[in-house]
């Protein structure tokens, strides 16, 4: 499995949020090592699905305060991480950019996982578009 490389700027961001930090190159203490300080980690270990994660990470910039956010997922995981967190945040006044984690070299079709990834992003995405993640708690 590819590292995704994880930057923090000050130009950027004071804080960085990892949600449901269990992939390889998300995890905290990875964040650590790459200089982010503790007090600019917000975490959110409550999701289990893109749609909880809009939920939850809405709600902790709410307590937060925050008004904007740089969210970054994998390039086959995008459009529909868009599709809810445009649904999830709407109306709250808080700006959200959206970058892709996946780098040039690492194109989706290159790598087995990842085609089968963004195969089942083609199942998922109708679902998110019916809103069926109401009613059932799909990845």
């Amino acid at each position: 499995m590819r590292k995704p490389l994880l930057y923090i700027r000050k130009a950027y961001s004071d804080y960085v949020m990892l949600s449901i930090a269990s992939e390889e190159g998300l995890r905290t203490q990875q964040a650590i090592v790459l200089g982010i300080s503790d007090a600019a980690l917000l975490l959110e270990e409550e999701a289990t699905s893109t749609y909880t994660n809009a939920v939850y990470t809405k709600e902790l910039m709410e307590t937060h305060g925050l008004r904007s956010a740089i969210v970054v997922s994998s390039d086959y995981h995008m459009r529909r991480v868009k599709l809810i967190f445009d649904r999830v945040y709407k109306d709250s006044g808080i700006e959200l950019t959206y970058v892709t984690s996946q780098r040039n070299d690492q194109m989706w079709y290159k790598d087995r996982a990842n085609v089968w990834y963004t195969f089942t992003e083609f199942v998922k995405i109708p679902a998110y578009a019916l809103r069926l993640y109401k009613f059932i708690d799909i990845e």
